[in-house]
């Protein structure tokens, strides 16, 4: 062969090897969109339905009743999507906005109501079914199967229930890329609303402490803080900005009690 001839061989085989790479990259690229269905991890809908109608003061639902089709339309993008390729935390951004848009949903449908506990015998978390990534989830399935187990205790302070003793509804949709800021920002909006209050020197905490006590036990233990005596949730209060200045904070002398839960709707 002349130089010619060997110069031609060499930029044939260099392009073949581009394009088996470009191929390569082409389709690793579309099997991660069909892993999780292209769904939109910003959850962009949603965000647009929440924008300006949630505060810490509550709910206007009159706002979302007038973007009940986008809200709708957002739902059934949850309903249809493919979650067997999400990340831990596009999985966990997923199930908690489905489970407080599937409730605004709820709320909506039933305008009358004083209480979602006016609903379905006072157990609509068990009652009702929605679609949610080709399931038929009730809420209690998103929160306690989907939400829960991945053991992270500001999770509470996320889910929301429609209720007034429930920690705020953040005003944006949770997103995998900024999920672990918006759960501490979430667990300061608990801390700073209704997670908390002194009678003296008794301090009265929101009920979900009592009712999913082992979930802040283990908060408690993975940064290795005292668990006895409720002391996971003082160090959880005061982790997201709890003034306790001027009250007893030792097992002997501090008294906790569980204040009552306020099941009144949510709205302002």
């Amino acid at each position: 062969r002349d130089g010619r001839s060997d110069w031609s061989s060499d930029v044939c085989s260099s392009d073949l090897l581009e394009i088996h790479v470009l191929t390569a990259i082409f389709l690793l690229a579309t099997t991660a969109l069909a892993d999780d269905g292209g769904f939109d991890h910003t959850h962009g809908a949603f965000d647009s339905v929440l924008d300006g109608a949630v505060s810490n003061a509550g709910v206007n639902y009159g706002t979302l009743g007038g973007r009940r089709a986008e809200l709708d339309a957002y739902l059934e993008d949850v309903a249809n999507a493919d979650v067997s390729g999400f990340s831990r935390n596009q999985k966990l951004a997923f199930y908690i906005n489905a489970y407080n848009g599937y409730t605004l949903a709820l709320i909506l449908d039933n305008p009358s109501i004083a209480s979602i506990r006016d609903l379905n015998g006072g157990n609509p978390w068990d009652a009702v079914r929605f679609p949610v990534a080709g399931e038929s989830l009730t809420l209690n399935d998103m929160e306690h199967r989907r939400v829960r187990r991945w053991g992270d205790a500001r999770i509470h302070a996320a889910v929301n229930c429609a209720s007034k003793g429930c920690p705020p509804l953040g005003p944006d949709a949770f997103t995998a890329s900024g999920l672990d800021g918006q759960l501490d920002r979430a667990a300061q909006r608990w801390v700073t609303t209704n997670a908390y209050n002194w009678s003296g020197s008794t301090l009265q905490v929101n009920e979900i402490f009592t009712w999913y006590d082992e979930d802040f036990v283990k908060w408690a233990e993975t940064r290795e803080l005292p668990t006895a005596d409720h002391q996971d949730t003082v160090s959880f209060l005061q982790a997201y900005g709890a003034d306790f200045s001027g009250h007893p904070l030792t097992a002997s002398e501090l008294s906790i009690e569980a204040l009552p839960y306020d099941w009144s709707l949510n709205k302002r």
